[in-house]
């Protein structure tokens, strides 16, 4: 990319994101860190936490417009409550979060009638406007064995394997996907090509889309053949405005019309960033705590 006049940028988090570098991880100790090893594992001895696997949030339990605590059911089927005495933090994620809104009446209120569902506040923005990153992949064939050609097959597994166990190095740490770009097209009546060094080297010619057929009406038909998530769902019971009816959360995400009632996700962000999701989830979680803090101390 910088054969095509894309600059070098050493921080895609920085002042400026476009450009074409190496990607950052969420790594410790040369392996993924999950935000369950981050926060949840150095607090396993904590008194004040207690984690409950293999179980299924059910709804949230409402007296009247408060939120009280929630029902789940465990890993045998049994339901049970956990009842709370101050603000339940839903953090499900984008896709399930509004489902469980919406099983506690709380949600469009035709859709929820519709499923038979008590309407407890009708928020007509409640698993609406949900977005995701698409990705359509452009595939070529190389002309020699590069990257981590054959790395997890025969004796070059067992090296590698060694390599990690021992000393927590080799291809085994790569994540997969070591540099990237953000660019925006200069000119989108061009065909995609791949005419910079090095990689114009080492490819030997472009599988995906076909290269005999490059038309406006060929490269719509290969996206919607090719497109699938990026695994970045956001924005599906946003915050919002006062005046906004289709705002689920105020600016501190607390769920409109229902006390001690937070989101604390992605599905609570106005719209997706322009980049992977996992440290902006994760600011929010940090912002959410902030929200909490203040809460108590202003009590």
């Amino acid at each position: 990319m910088q054969g095509l006049g894309e600059p070098l940028n050493a921080d895609f988090n920085g002042d400026t994101q476009r450009g074409v570098g190496f990607y950052q991880f969420m790594n410790r100790y040369r392996k993924r860190s999950s935000a369950a090893d981050a926060y949840i594992s150095p607090m396993e001895n904590n008194p004040n936490l207690s984690v409950q696997l293999h179980t299924e949030v059910i709804r949230i339990v409402l007296d009247g417009n408060r939120a009280v605590g929630v029902e789940y059911v465990d890993k045998s089927g049994a339901r049970h409550i956990a009842h709370c005495a101050a603000d339940v933090i839903l953090s499900a994620g984008a896709l399930v979060t509004p489902k469980i809104l919406m099983l506690s009446g709380i949600g469009p209120a035709e859709h929820l009638i519709g499923h038979e569902i008590p309407v407890k506040i009708d928020l007509p923005g409640g698993g609406q406007h949900l977005i995701d990153h698409p990705e359509v992949p452009i595939s070529a064939l190389a002309n020699g064995p590069y990257g981590y050609y054959k790395k997890g097959v025969g004796w070059r597994m067992l090296k590698n394997g060694l390599l990690f166990k021992l000393f927590g190095s080799g291809p085994i740490t790569t994540a997969g996907v070591e540099a990237g770009a953000f660019v925006n097209p200069t000119d989108p009546e061009s065909p995609p090509t791949v005419q910079a060094s090095p990689p114009s080297e080492r490819i030997k010619r472009i599988a995906l889309p076909s290269p005999d057929d490059l038309s406006d009406d060929a490269l719509a038909e290969h996206c919607k053949r090719f497109v699938k998530t990026n695994y970045h769902p956001a924005s599906s019971a946003r915050m919002g405005a006062d005046g906004d009816p289709m705002a689920v959360l105020d600016a501190k995400l607390r769920v409109r019309g229902i006390d001690n009632l937070r989101v604390c996700d992605m599905s609570a962000v106005p719209n997706i960033n322009a980049g992977n999701t996992n440290a902006p989830a994760m600011m929010i979680g940090h912002r959410c705590a902030d929200f909490i803090l203040a809460s108590d101390d202003a009590a």
